[in-house]
């Protein structure tokens, strides 16, 4: 027995009704609802539909769709960490290699250069910090007007905005820009000049990474995976 659209539609509404608020993850949910009740429906044609779907549905246990909803979570950051380094290691390849070190180079060159060097490298440190979160506004915004538009929220998207969960990699210059702060002077020499510029360089491709590849990246597979995303993207 084949569920009508009428009763897909109602297992839309119950996934939300169970605390899944990702469209993506409902539809995966609702096609594993689905096939599970036509199977039990064919096995006891008796039954109701609300009937299958309860007994379908007491298949995940006493905690409901919430384990499901952590595994796919999980998943789906380790996802975007696999992708972060995959675009990651694009970059100590040849010729990008060469482009990376001439980068770290200009980097120190500027550092060594500049006057009042510790104000420099805090107010770099200063804008690692905001650069992140800038980027997390307005994403949200974008995300929450797609939603008012579609009535649709998807989990990859929100996990690309927040980084990833990579927000607390932005707590190495955060450490970094409260002792430099604290202190009044960060401990200079040609040695840890390098280093921050190393370090500054690396930040900078997280950020490209983060900012530009993985939304692009995600953009792709989403839509290939869901064409209602495909058209949310136009809203």
């Amino acid at each position: 027995m084949q569920l009508t659209k009428e009763q897909i539609t109602q297992l839309y509404t119950f996934t939300r009704q169970h605390f899944v608020e990702w469209y993506d993850l409902q539809t995966e949910l609702v096609d594993h609802l689905a096939n599970d009740i036509e199977s039990i429906l064919e096995e006891n044609p008796l039954l109701t539909f609300n009937e299958a779907k309860n007994k379908s549905f007491a298949k995940f246990g006493i905690f409901g769709f919430s384990d499901v909803v952590a595994e796919k979570q999980k998943a789906l950051h380790n996802k975007y960490w696999k992708l972060v380094w995959h675009f990651f290691k694009d970059y100590f390849k040849l010729p990008k290699i060469i482009v990376t070190f001439g980068l770290i180079g200009l980097v120190y060159k500027f550092l060594i250069a500049v006057p009042n060097l510790n104000i420099v490298i805090s107010s770099l440190l200063l804008i690692c910090i905001l650069i992140p979160f800038i980027f997390l506004i307005i994403k949200t915004n974008q995300s929450k007007k797609r939603q008012k538009i579609t009535g649709k929220k998807w989990l990859f998207e929100n996990i690309v905005n927040s980084f990833g969960g990579g927000f607390l990699f932005m707590q190495i210059p955060f450490q970094i820009f409260q002792v430099a702060n604290t202190h009044n002077y960060i401990l200079l020499n040609s040695y840890s000049i390098l280093l921050f510029s190393l370090f500054f360089v690396i930040v900078g491709f997280f950020f490209y990474i983060g900012f530009s590849l993985i939304p692009k990246k995600m953009s792709e597979i989403m839509s290939a995976e869901f064409p209602d995303y495909k058209l949310s993207l136009k809203a």
